[in-house]
């Protein structure tokens, strides 16, 4: 019935072979990517691990980048941090220091420390004038609200 959470917990049974049902990493997928669709910020952000590692499917970075931004602009901390993460090493993304020092920084707000410390090491790599504006950016960050 389309029920995203129904299909997220579906997708985590599949991934783990509980109840009752036998390990596929394919149909996790499958019910993760329809729970993703289905504005589930939590399966948004496993889906782009899916696509990172290969789990279930094909590798594609950019794609994985992608769901972690959805996942990231609703407010999940774990796709924030991987998004600021693949923006420092240019894995999906073009590299760019001054977009992986914003999203560590709205991570590490949320309490993050991995985050607050590689925003410190990403800000040295920046000038004056970059670092102001990812802070400015980073302190307007309010998460969006899933679509109905």
């Amino acid at each position: 019935m389309g029920y995203a959470p129904a299909q997220f917990d579906l997708s985590k049974a599949y991934q783990s072979g509980a109840l009752g049902l036998r390990k596929d990493e394919a149909e996790s997928r499958r019910w993760t990517e329809r729970a993703a669709q289905a504005g589930d910020p939590r399966a948004m952000h496993n889906l782009g691990l899916a696509f990172f590692h290969g789990s279930g499917g094909p590798m594609n970075k950019t794609t994985a980048a992608q769901w972690f931004r959805r996942a990231a602009d609703l407010g999940m901390g774990d796709s924030q941090y991987n998004l600021a993460s693949l923006h420092e090493q240019g894995f999906g993304v073009q590299q760019n220091a001054a977009e992986a020092y914003k999203w560590y920084l709205i991570a590490g707000k949320q309490g993050d420390t991995e985050s607050q410390t590689s925003a410190l090491r990403v800000r040295g790599k920046l000038s004056a004038e970059a670092q102001v504006i990812a802070q400015r950016t980073a302190q307007g960050f309010r998460p969006a609200s899933p679509a109905p």
